[in-house]
């Protein structure tokens, strides 16, 4: 045999014979949850699903891949989602409807494609179900589910890649990463991940060797075309939001920071799981031996290696960038979990008395967070996206001119609206003006006017945690409207002054 993972010759057979109760009874319940919750902030658009929103209308109307019109930029993470949303314009379809349809839909097809994995790594439905409970309840697939963001695709393709891994169809996950890495841009590192499990867990070197081959090739295929498009268009193949979300270098007290970050982050949804994880491994190893983990090696270490090259590169983590290892920590802890009911030989009812109690405190926990920390967080983010941002872009929609050039601290939203050629301080779209901004704080910089080395707009909008005005003589004021908070840890109120340059 290829490979050392035995999977059973029975698995897929074994899969209609599912004990049709705790299917009939826990999928439903799985997405009832999703539904239900999801449902209550439908309405919340980060100023990031805008940004798309704004390079699919470009593409549509046939001013390439930008997002000021005509001028090619690198400024989404992944180019094939603002594609996909480009396409349903293409066909008379809302670009906003489209882009959080498709969303909420890729997010269901994660949690069915989550349970048939669940089932065949762990060989047990009560576990399946137990392990896409806790992937359905999980806080932060609530939140993103249905924003419009492209995060649910990116967790669909992980699983994907990762189900045919696990069945030995490298040639296929190669594919299916490549896929990934048009939307997320970690689906190289997933792609490096899939070829060295291929040769940890092959018996014949000779044969992995040839996988590796078949996989770079299929990989190069999908990804290659749309490489040399971005150098010749749009002059790089990185995308501008790598640089802009991470530290400028790399320092251990940065190191601390994002770990830290991750671990708050992961623990606040999956603490059980996580817990497990790190704390139950090292027990599996003594009791079982390095043998019985070897073959299930494949998501310890696409979650290490994601949160190593996080920490690495000091990258600003938010809970959207962890949900492409969130379904393997679930997966991972319930496999331990799995290895401590076969070493204490728990009987059938006491195993699923502790499942049930860790799918219940996982249910309660999130909910908790969610409804304490998350929801009124979303409430408050349309709040200040209508209250705050959307004046600001109808006014210069309204009173601008056409060819007006708008400096901004949030992008999305205001060009989608008004238009406008945009200049951005993170340099999302606008890498130069980052340059600016990359060793002064926001607030210096705006105050002392050192964007002018790089730009001479004709507006500027100016966001503070206090209402005062920016100093030069030379910026009128025209109104400043309250966004009530940004962030789910930043509850600040913020100040968003529109000014014109009267030079």
């Amino acid at each position: 045999m290829q490979n050392i993972r035995e999977i059973s010759p029975n698995s897929e057979a074994a899969f209609a014979l599912f004990n049709l109760r705790i299917v009939r009874i826990g999928l439903p319940l799985a997405l009832f949850v999703f539904y239900f919750t999801t449902v209550s902030h439908f309405d919340y658009t980060p100023d990031d699903t805008y940004i798309y929103l704004q390079y699919a209308k470009n593409i549509s109307s046939g001013e390439g891949f930008s997002f000021n019109q005509g001028i090619p930029s690198y400024g989404t993470t992944g180019p094939l989602w603002a594609l996909l949303i480009a396409s349903g314009m293409t066909l008379g379809l809302d670009p906003y409807i489209v882009a959080k349809t498709l969303d909420l839909v890729f997010a269901s097809l994660s949690i069915l494609i989550f349970f048939t994995i669940a089932v065949i790594v762990l060989r047990d439905t009560l576990y399946g179900i137990t392990a896409t409970l806790l992937f359905s309840f999980d806080v932060w697939m609530l939140r993103w589910s249905g924003s419009g963001m492209e995060g649910s695709l990116a967790v669909l393709l992980a699983l994907a890649a990762f189900r045919h891994a696990y069945r030995n169809e490298y040639a296929l996950a190669s594919f299916v990463s490549a896929v990934l890495t048009l939307i997320r841009p970690e689906g190289a590192l997933f792609f490096l991940i899939l070829m060295a499990d291929n040769f940890l867990n092959s018996t014949k070197p000779r044969l992995a060797a040839r996988v590796l081959g078949r996989s770079v090739l299929l990989y190069g295929m999908v990804l290659i075309p749309w490489i040399i498009f971005a150098y010749l268009h749009i002059g790089t193949i990185v995308p501008n939001t790598f640089a802009a979300k991470s530290g400028t270098e790399f320092t251990f007290s940065g190191l601390g920071e994002t770990l830290w970050s991750i671990v708050t982050i992961l623990g606040a949804s999956q603490a059980i799981p996580l817990l497990l994880v790190f704390a139950g491994t090292p027990i599996v190893i003594a009791v079982f031996g390095w043998s019985r983990i070897r073959s299930e090696l494949l998501p310890w270490l696409w979650v290490i290696a994601l949160i190593a090259f996080y920490s690495l590169e000091s990258v600003q983590v938010v809970s959207r960038y962890l949900l492409l290892i969130i379904p393997f920590v679930i997966l991972q802890g319930l496999w331990v979990m799995k290895r401590f009911e076969e070493s204490l030989r728990l009987n059938v009812k006491k195993t699923a008395l502790v499942l049930g109690m860790m799918a219940l405190i996982s249910l309660a926990q999130n909910q908790y967070v969610y409804q304490s920390r998350v929801l009124p967080h979303l409430k408050q983010f349309v709040i200040g996206m209508n209250q705050a941002i959307k004046p600001i872009a109808y006014w210069l929609k309204e009173h601008s001119e056409r060819q007006a050039r708008v400096l901004a601290p949030d992008i999305g939203l205001v060009a989608y609206v008004s238009d406008r050629t945009i200049y951005d301080v993170a340099g999302l779209v606008t890498p130069e003006v980052r340059e600016v901004f990359l060793r002064i704080p926001y607030d210096v910089a705006m105050r002392e006017g050192r964007y002018e080395l790089v730009i001479k707009p004709d507006y500027i909008i100016y966001r503070s945690p206090t209402s005062g005005y920016i100093q030069p003589e030379t910026l009128s004021p025209i109104m400043t409207t309250v966004f009530p908070g940004l962030g789910i840890t930043k509850q600040d109120v913020q100040y968003y002054t529109l000014y014109r340059d009267l030079q």
